[in-house]
């Protein structure tokens, strides 16, 4: 595995944990919504 693939794959991992993060936040915001609301 070359540098750059290694690079890559980092970019990878962040841009998917990144989105996942933005996913349990919605799901989170969406959840304290309905119980207050």
């Amino acid at each position: 595995m070359g540098f750059n693939d290694f690079n890559l794959n980092l970019v990878t991992v962040e841009r998917a944990s990144i989105e996942h993060t933005m996913t349990i936040n919605k799901n989170y915001v969406t959840f304290i919504k309905g119980i207050f609301w």
